[in-house]
């Protein structure tokens, strides 16, 4: 497992994607992801548990709307706010759709015009 260091390895975008979650034995429902990057995201539930066991999100992204599947682990929750999670299994093709989606993302807010939430 890795350790978690404060520093992010992936760049992250504002996103508004609704996602079902389910902690095993602890809490399930949906949620919105707001910030989403090829290794993590931050969810708007606050029901899960940091000391709890891995979370089972799934969502779909892109034009296609290709359905993603994950399990990640909490790294922190902030009451009123969300809860801020780390993918952990990813299939290659799940972290290959989560990369171009946020590189797209990254494209659209660099064009001229685009003015930032």
């Amino acid at each position: 497992m890795t350790q978690h260091t404060g520093k992010r390895a992936s760049r992250r975008v504002r996103v508004s994607i609704p996602a079902g979650y389910s902690q095993k034995g602890r809490a399930k429902g949906a949620a919105e992801i707001v910030e989403l990057s090829a290794g993590g995201c931050t969810m708007t539930a606050t029901n899960l548990h940091l000391d709890g066991p891995e979370v089972f999100i799934h969502f779909r992204i892109g034009s296609e709307q290709q359905e993603v599947h994950l399990r990640a682990h909490v790294i922190h929750v902030t009451a009123g706010v969300g809860t801020g999670l780390e993918f952990f299994s990813v299939s290659p093709e799940g972290r290959e759709l989560l990369r171009q989606y946020v590189e797209e993302k990254v494209a659209e807010s660099a064009e001229p015009g685009h003015r930032p939430h």
